[in-house]
């Protein structure tokens, strides 16, 4: 059936279109008259009531797919009824579009079933689409060895996998990686990063990243016990090296107060979190509201801020200002920095081997830089150290 062709001369009640794929909009002929029909999410299905004169679509027919696109809309079903659905049956219509996916060619996907330790069977979850060969099946992990598979091919979709050997000591469910059809090319974005290096860690102790935003020293990640004298970390972005610290746990923690003003004036203050670590001097700072000159100063009662006492109300604030308190001292290490890069990967086939490559000019023949990599998803950031170094890079797809 040829896209914008006759569907069918018969008195339906109902037509029922689904489109999804990030579309927004599809047009289908009822009686003669373009339809066009608009999902707000992207995606949704249709129920359109044609009278007895015959129903059109109006989308060309992907020969290789066997799905209809209108305006770079993947139309996925066309479903006619011979009586008026109730509203049960429409949701249920939705329900199934909505889960589903455009036809595009993609891979295959399955789960696997253990047993005491063995792979006992395995159930489809996305049968793909666009395969013209039997693909190759990898099972991988799941804490054992020897399963293997095959896969069951008709009509480009992945209709079963088969498994031929149960292997053993098998004590979690292993991943089922079902070959695509095609191997897709990669994309690659580009963003600074920075490479912070500590050194001097004395080995066994207790450490937390911690980064200065907004006057506050907030923790990255989580905590972790030094096996090395050396540790490194990438982060976004070019950072100098008072940006990040090696701070050793239990980390005091700062404390915050906010102001009360009356006409124009700083009157009191209320501490919101005492902190911990403080010693007897600590620097308050009363900054912005429109008004200026306000000071105060900090009681100190076992290394916790219990009270702020306003010494000088200022003049003129119009608004709240902030009061900072300085966080305490902290043993910590400070890192060098150097310049980075991130690669951020798109389009990979999942557990395949990726090998990233550098060229200083157009021309010169590339190098490999660093070691291949085996994504677990689509996606992957290899992040890289850059200093003293210009070119181009690419990612290569390792059979």
């Amino acid at each position: 059936m040829q896209g914008g062709g006759q569907i069918a001369d018969y008195n339906w009640h109902h037509c029922a279109v689904t489109a999804r794929n990030g579309s927004t909009s599809v047009g289908i002929y009822v009686d003669g008259v373009l339809q066009p029909i608009s999902f707000t999410s992207g995606s949704g299905t249709v129920l359109l009531t044609p009278s007895t004169r015959p129903l059109h679509i109006g989308a060309q027919l992907d020969p290789v797919t066997g799905w209809y696109y209108y305006s770079q809309t993947c139309v996925d079903e066309l479903s006619l009824y011979d009586r008026r659905l109730s509203s049960a049956e429409i949701q249920a219509i939705y329900n199934a579009g909505s889960a589903g996916k455009c036809r595009s060619p993609h891979a295959a996907a399955a789960t696997a079933s253990v047993v005491n330790g063995f792979v006992v069977g395995a159930t489809i979850t996305d049968g793909g689409w666009g395969y013209t060969n039997t693909p190759a099946v990898r099972i991988i992990g799941g804490g054992g060895s020897g399963a293997q598979a095959v896969a069951a091919v008709s009509n480009g979709v992945v209709t079963a996998v088969h498994v031929l050997a149960a292997g053993s000591g098998y004590t979690n469910a292993p991943v089922i990686v079902i070959a695509p059809p095609f191997i897709p090319q990669p994309t690659m974005g580009i963003a600074a990063m920075s490479l912070l290096g500590f050194t001097d860690l004395p080995v066994g102790t207790n450490y937390q990243l911690q980064v200065y935003l907004d006057s506050t020293w907030s923790n990255v990640g989580a905590a972790f016990t030094a096996a090395s004298s050396t540790f490194t970390q990438y982060v976004s972005g070019t950072v100098g090296p008072s940006s990040y610290r090696l701070a050793t746990t239990p980390v005091p923690g700062q404390a915050y107060a906010t102001a009360q003003v009356f006409n124009g004036f700083v009157v009191g203050a209320t501490v919101t979190s005492g902190g911990s670590g403080y010693g007897s001097n600590v620097v308050v700072s009363i900054v912005g509201g429109g008004g200026r000159n306000a000071t105060a100063s900090a009681t100190i009662s076992n290394g916790v801020v219990s009270g702020l006492t306003i010494t000088d109300a200022g003049i003129g604030y119009t608004n709240r200002p902030s009061i900072i308190i300085a966080p305490p001292p902290v043993n910590a290490l400070w890192p060098i920095v150097d310049q980075a890069l991130g690669l951020a990967l798109d389009n990979l086939s999942p557990y395949d081997n990726y090998q990233l490559e550098f060229t200083p000019d157009v021309g010169v023949a590339w190098s490999n830089l660093g070691s291949t990599f085996t994504p677990t998803s689509s996606t992957s950031t290899q992040n890289i150290n850059v200093s003293g170094n210009a070119g181009f890079f690419r990612v290569k797809y390792l059979p």
